[in-house]
């Protein structure tokens, strides 16, 4: 069993890599939608390639993890990760439709 100290260090990892590869998939976003014809609130293929990239570093990631002494990959960390950005995506997603809405 994890000790309060512990657990409260892991709890906060954990949100970190939800917040931090929420952000990054926000940002993916953002750059494969600037050069596109559609805007961020339409179309699934902008939204697919996010979350492919933030997996794709989140693998990479946790890659690099193994090759460091003292250091171990997991696969919940990249399913954290993938949850994280699918969590933004959503929330950018639902947050600019609303704004575009109000702006009509």
């Amino acid at each position: 069993m994890l000790g309060a100290a512990t657990f409260w260090s892991v709890l906060l990892q954990k949100i970190g890599h939800v917040v931090l590869f929420g952000v990054l998939s926000v940002l993916y976003l953002r750059v494969f939608t600037a050069f596109s014809s559609e805007p961020a609130v339409q179309g699934i293929r902008p939204f697919l390639l996010s979350l492919g990239a933030t997996v794709v570093y989140a693998l990479s990631d946790e890659f690099h993890q193994m090759l460091v002494p003292g250091r171990i990959a997991s696969w919940k960390d990249v399913l954290l990760d993938a949850a994280g950005a699918v969590l933004f995506l959503s929330l950018f997603h639902g947050m600019t439709r609303i704004y575009r809405d109000r702006m009509r």
